[in-house]
């Protein structure tokens, strides 16, 4: 089963691609990534943290990386977002567990500029273009929140924190004008009406079936022995990872190889495990 082209079709949430925000994300991740320049790298994580001398590397931090928010802004008012998939380039089979979204690496360090951009404005009196930056920055967790990808759902909600954390700072060392205020907080709630609290755990039964229906054999007696050259892949996982590999662990493997439960009681047993998250979810 195609179980690549399954999750493609799970995730798109429009049949116009051009109102898909990730296009938009990754074009201006693109560019960042091809920039030489290392003022575009964050300096420290907490900008409440930083030294005099630190605020000055963000403060060029922000100034290399202005050129890209315009494109960045511009994703956060698209109406959707989906992930957009690429294959793995050091991953030789392509099944799901191949494909990565490399542009969500440099997609924070934009992020990171601008929520930093934001604070830096209010901190100057433009009270008005910092909580501009503020939605702009929020969007973009909510957007990541929608998608049926766990991995993008964490980085939004990790995202959704640290905008919330410096929204309550400057609204508690602030004196901001009533019908800003009153203009901000209608804003915001139009951005929670589409805001998902609940993480959905599609993508990931996928990836795991996918994985299955390579592990295992299919029309053996036992509904399914593991396919041996794909088990030894996992054993290969810590070689691969640079660590030698444990006498222990074999040993484990070798009792996991004779004694595994077969195919049709590992999905019994998926769907028994994505029913309880799904419902704690």
């Amino acid at each position: 089963k195609d179980y690549v082209a399954e999750l493609k079709e799970l995730i798109k949430r429009s049949p116009d691609e051009s109102q898909n925000a990730a296009l938009l994300y990754s074009e201006a991740a693109r560019l960042w990534s091809e920039d030489s320049n290392d003022d575009k790298f964050s300096p420290i994580n907490n900008y409440y943290e930083a030294t005099p001398e630190e605020k000055i590397l963000i403060k060029k931090c922000i100034n290399h990386n202005e050129k890209y928010f315009e494109l960045f802004v511009k994703g956060t008012q698209k109406p959707y977002y989906w992930p957009l998939y690429e294959t793995n380039e050091y991953t030789e089979d392509e099944g799901v567990f191949s494909l990565t979204n490399s542009y969500l690496t440099p997609m924070r360090h934009i992020f990171i500029s601008l929520y930093w951009r934001a604070i830096l404005r209010v901190e100057e009196g433009d009270i008005m273009g910092g909580l501009s930056d503020i939605k702009s920055c929020y969007r973009v967790g909510s957007q990541l929140k929608t998608s049926k990808s766990m991995l993008e759902y964490l980085v939004g909600t990790s995202y959704d924190y640290m905008i919330n954390r410096v929204l309550v700072n400057i609204l508690n060392t602030n004196k901001i004008d009533s019908n800003v205020l009153a203009d901000f907080q209608s804003d915001f709630e139009n951005i929670l009406k589409n805001e998902n609290f609940r993480m959905d755990f599609s993508c990931q039964k996928i990836l795991v079936l996918d994985e299955l229906q390579r592990s295992f054999t299919n029309g053996s007696i036992g509904n399914g022995h593991l396919y041996l050259p794909e088990f030894l892949k996992l054993l290969s996982l810590d070689t691969f990872m640079g660590n030698p590999v444990e006498p222990g662990r074999v040993e484990l493997f070798y009792h996991i190889l004779i004694k595994h439960p077969n195919k049709k009681a590992t999905l019994k047993a998926l769907d028994k495990l994505l029913n309880y998250w799904d419902k704690y979810a």
